[in-house]
């Protein structure tokens, strides 16, 4: 993975990623009263996604098709709970956009879990914080406040056009806490 001057990632896979700004601290708050246990509203607006929230401190998400957009009112996981991606084909490499639609942005004290053929992507204009018990096991974790489009994410060709990347939201990754592995892929 190389940084340029601009600031843009390229990982070891040509994927050019760019956020507003990626810091250390904590400038986004981890009240309780504010974060939620799970994230809220999960609406696929495309590709195939079957979203299981049945047991309150789990959120299982089941990818039937190679590339899913879903749209959450909040993505916050709290201490102790998990958001799982799963498929059935372990063969084929998938990749799930999760997108924040509103102005709140996500806490990440729990687990997010996902095969090592998954590339999750959480994207959220408004900031993302992985706090002290914040985790991410799997295949890729990309993270950006910069907005990606759905038919720019579909498309497959593993170039994105990232806009509104000037927004106020930041990325955090708590000091000496938590703990981010990507052993399929690339962080």
């Amino acid at each position: 993975m190389s940084v340029s001057a601009g600031g843009a990632i390229r990982n070891r896979f040509g994927l050019l990623i760019t956020t507003a700004l990626v810091g250390v601290g904590s400038v986004l708050g981890t009240s309780a009263a504010r974060a939620q246990s799970q994230p809220t509203n999960g609406m696929v607006e495309s590709g195939g996604a079957i979203i299981d929230q049945t047991d309150a401190m789990n959120t299982i998400v089941d990818l039937m098709d190679s590339s899913s957009v879903i749209n959450w009112d909040t993505f916050d996981i709290g201490a102790g709970n998990t958001v799982s991606y799963i498929t059935a084909n372990n063969a084929t490499a998938y990749s799930v956009l999760n997108r924040v639609v509103t102005a709140t942005p996500s806490v990440i004290n729990g687990d997010v879990i996902s095969q090592n053929n998954i590339s999750v992507w959480l994207v959220n204009p408004s900031g993302i914080m992985f706090g002290a018990a914040g985790t991410f096991t799997g295949g890729s974790l990309v993270l950006s406040t910069a907005a990606v489009g759905t038919t720019d994410f579909l498309d497959g060709d593993g170039e994105y056009s990232l806009t509104n990347a000037d927004t106020t939201g930041t990325i955090n990754l708590v000091a000496g806490a938590g703990q981010i592995s990507a052993p399929g892929g690339f962080v």
